[in-house]
């Protein structure tokens, strides 16, 4: 429910701990998002359930049945990728940029 109140967020994609040489360095990429839920009566909301389809074939075809699942598409705002010790970009303006000092 917070997602369809703020339409905002943090996301993370992170490194598995078991193929990183550190936890402390572990590749990772946050970012803050803008959140927009996609209502069941747009197209979109049909088309990406038949991906859904696709790939999960009928397990996938209680999601639509589901009164509490929702569809959220998320677009970056601001972030920062972490490739390892002195190795970290800020993502601004739909690019990342520099090596952070």
């Amino acid at each position: 429910n917070n997602l369809l109140k703020t339409a905002s967020a943090s996301i993370m994609f992170i490194e598995d701990e078991s193929e990183s040489t550190s936890s402390f360095a572990r590749k990772r990429v946050t970012f803050d998002v803008d959140v927009l839920n996609i209502p069941r009566e747009e197209a979109k909301f049909s088309e990406i359930l038949e991906l859904f389809y696709e790939k999960f074939g009928e397990k996938a075809s209680m999601y639509k049945q589901m009164a509490d699942f929702y569809l959220f598409e998320f677009t970056p705002v601001s972030g920062r990728a972490v490739f390892g010790f002195g190795a970290a970009f800020n993502y601004k303006d739909g690019e990342f940029k520099g090596l952070m000092s």
